[in-house]
């Protein structure tokens, strides 16, 4: 994290119009801005006009974003409660200035405290009032509320707390600015600014991401389909989904992301925006590096120049004078109207070819303080689908859980090396376990006795022994503090006492205390494909592929073909014309003998008006040694003996790491399919585990050794590439050495 910040505050410094203390190059870095890059708690908020997102989201001018909290009036809980927010970071923070930009609409007077947190307890750090502030010129009535610290603190969070108003008039909260100083160098490379003469928009073959959508016509294509001359205002844009549409968007600022084939070198990166009725948006650009989202810089809609003759569209530019070589770029936007998402018409990204990382960090790889990420997970026993990958996955809505509902289950997890671990804990997030007579899920609590340990120079001690519970929120989270912290080579909990229920748990953390981290391969596979992968099918980590896909609806893409998801309301791939022949198909995670086919068609897509299916008939082919693709079998989309179009097919082995399935008739509509299930009968069975312990899977601690319902399974890891890390050079590589820095990923 620290590496992060100072990355960020080399390359770029906001709301320059403040001043800020100043500090002699003799004396150390001069302190920056921290504030954008903390997680933000408040003790209430007003309404959804004054977002907590406003607090650190350097938006600061007329019309800006504001938080304030709410009152008694609407909220009698709040009856003598006083306001609060805290900015929490990762990592340590030398502090030395802490600044609010306030305003109070009717009242003249505010009292402000300012605390620190060190040595888990907050310590107050100054207090001022807002009636005695010196007044900001850009805001009516707003004033810059400070505290200047002699003494700079050592703290991961601060909290501000308000006091002394009318209870019916909060105050009115434009920005905070916490200035820190960090003693980690820069990581953009020194030297001369890269040339960028000959660099061209590579955008063009990004694929891109997005967030959310506002409505159907809003698409992540549009961000580089190369169209700007005339799209603007013709609906050829992305626009995020607001919060009053869609309350599951809430406190997320909304994102895209261009995913590259190979590394590229970034020299600059622009994007078009246009807002209909706000007037501030501000833009945070990232890059992901060593597997964590870097910040590269923040621009303003509101000072960027207006593109060509259109009235409200400006171009938001990031200059990257000394480049950043990276597979992936991410933007996200904040500032703006709650209900007036931007439009972004096109996004241009400057680059040529780059060069691998020192560290080439496998795909969907992040930095992580929790050991138990890096680990393998074993048990006593494990349910059905509920196998110990799920206990260490970095995903509550996952579970491990015991075959038996008996007493002296166990959980453990082995870690990669040795960490120095300060916290143990559980993660009892409340899951819907039972239903009531209408068929609602609810949460049911769950108490048991445990005994968390803690393997030290090869010998378990004990961390805690005691009760801990099922609950929802923050009550779901037992934490345990080791004092001293300890050299930790793996956590073991046995659940002594399980009150007739079975043992589980979502997730377990040890987090690491000595400022390094762990390396977690991450996954973007979702539940269904490992459960459909635990039964055999070896398509759910392939690569699907199509001849063309339909891309006006949402529901329509070539990944679910191998999502795992065969409900009636999962989507589907439908080809971009209803002409055939058109195809869909997978290539395989490595060359296999198959020898079945599951496809599914089985819901209301291939239905028409009258009721009446639309039969398609299509062919599977495979790809052969000569890379020529041969038709093994044939069928059509509607079975008539059972009704419903859920089509298996079996057929002499073939050896192979594509299968395919070319359509040809269509039935009078579209062709589509909902999954194709690809099988090997012939080969041992497989389950794939695609969670962080790729590596540690193919040890000795493998599944099938310990859990009974894996018996005469293998294990098999997606893909091979995320075990293999290159070391080549790379301008942008924050070390040289990978001990210098801390790196603890896998060699």
């Amino acid at each position: 994290m620290k590496k992060l910040l100072s990355f960020v505050l080399c390359v770029c410094m906001v709301l320059s119009q403040f001043t800020f203390l100043a500090f002699a190059q003799d004396n150390g870095p001069e302190p920056t801005n921290v504030a954008p890059y903390a997680t933000v708690e408040v003790s209430s908020t007003y309404n959804a006009y004054t977002p907590v997102s406003s607090i650190n989201d350097s938006a600061v001018s007329s019309g800006s974003t504001k938080w304030s909290p709410s009152t008694a009036q609407k909220d009698p809980a709040l009856t003598g409660v006083k306001p609060w927010f805290t900015l929490s970071f990762e990592d340590v923070q030398k502090v030395h200035e802490v600044i609010l930009i306030l305003a109070l609409p009717y009242t003249e007077k505010c009292d402000v405290k300012f605390e620190a947190l060190v040595d888990e307890a907050f310590v107050e750090i100054g207090k001022t009032s807002y009636q005695s502030s010196p007044n900001y010129s850009e805001i009516s009535k707003a004033k810059e509320v400070k505290v200047k610290l002699t003494e700079a603190v050592e703290t991961t969070q601060i909290k501000v707390t308000f006091s002394n108003y009318t209870d019916w008039d909060p105050p009115s909260v434009h920005e905070c600015m916490v200035m820190a100083t960090s003693e980690i160098s820069s990581l953009l490379p020194s030297g001369d600014p890269i040339d960028t003469t000959n660099h061209t928009n590579i955008a063009l073959e990004a694929i891109p991401s997005v967030f959310s959508n506002y409505y159907d016509y809003s698409k992540a294509p549009y961000l580089n389909d190369n169209i700007i001359d005339g799209q603007i205002n013709s609906y050829m844009f992305w626009r995020p989904q607001t919060p009053d549409r869609d309350p599951s968007v809430a406190g997320t600022d909304p994102w895209f992301k261009f995913k590259f084939k190979d590394y590229k070198e970034i020299s600059k990166i622009t994007v078009l925006i246009e807002l209909s009725y706000s007037e501030e948006c501000v833009v945070k650009f990232e890059a992901l590096i060593q597997g964590e989202w870097i910040p590269l810089g923040i621009e303003k809609f509101s000072e960027s120049p207006l593109y060509k003759d259109y009235n409200n569209v400006r171009e938001v530019t990031l200059e990257l004078p000394c480049g950043v070589t990276t597979k992936q770029i991410k933007a996200s936007v904040s500032g703006y109207i709650v209900w007036d998402p931007p439009m972004i018409s096109e996004c241009i990204v400057m680059g040529a070819d780059g060069k691998a990382p020192e560290f080439d960090v496998p795909e969907g790889a992040y930095m992580t303080k929790n050991a138990v990420l890096s680990g393998t997970a074993s048990a006593s026993s494990s349910d059905a689908n509920r196998h110990p990958a799920l206990g260490n996955d970095d995903d509550i809505f996952t579970r491990w859980t015991a075959k038996e509902k008996t007493n002296n289950q166990w959980y453990q997890v082995d870690f990669d090396k040795e960490y120095t671990i300060g916290e143990v804990g559980m993660n009892l997030s409340a899951i819907k376990l039972v239903a009531d007579s209408n068929e609602n899920p609810v949460n049911e609590v769950y108490k048991y006795t445990v005994k968390i340990e803690i393997k030290v120079n090869g010998k378990w001690e004990t961390a805690y022994q005691g009760e801990v519970s099922t609950s929802e929120g923050s009550g779901a989270i037992f934490k345990q503090s080791l004092k001293p912290a300890k050299k930790v080579s793996a956590i073991k909990v046995t659940y002594l006492n399980t009150n007739g229920v079975a043992a589980m748990l979502p997730e377990l953390f040890a987090n690491i205390s000595d400022g390094t981290k762990c390396m977690c391969i991450g996954s973007s596979v979702t539940q269904e494909q490992k459960l459909s992968a635990a039964a055999g099918n070896i398509a759910c980590f392939g690569t699907p592929y199509a001849s063309s896909v339909f891309t006006f609806s949402d529901i329509s893409d070539v990944k679910y073909i191998t999502d795992g998801k065969t409900g009636d309301k999962d989507y589907i791939w439908i080809p971009a014309t209803p002409a055939c022949p058109t195809y869909c198909g997978v290539v395989l995670d490595k060359v296999r003998n198959v020898d079945s086919v599951v496809l599914y068609f089985n819901d209301a897509f291939g239905i028409d008006d009258d009721g009446k299916n639309h039969v398609s008939t299509f062919d599977v082919q495979y790809k052969n040694s000569k890379g020529e693709y041969v038709t093994v079998t044939s069928a059509s989309s509607y079975d008539s003996k059972y009704g419903k179009a859920i089509i298996s097919l079996s057929f002499d082995a073939v050896t192979t790491d594509d299968i395919r399935v070319v359509f040809k008739t269509n039935g009078g509509t579209f062709p589509y399919l909902k999954e194709l299930e690809v099988y090997s009968h012939n080969e041992d069975k497989t389950v794939v585990i695609p969670y962080p312990q790729f590596d540690g899977l193919l040890t000795s601690k493998r599944i099938p050794n310990v859990t009974t319902e894996f018996k005469g399974y293998t294990v098999a890891k997606r893909p091979e590439r995320f075990s293999v890390l290159k070391k080549v050079p790379m301008n942008s590589a924050p070390v040289t050495d990978p001990k210098a820095s801390g790196w603890t990923g896998h060699k």
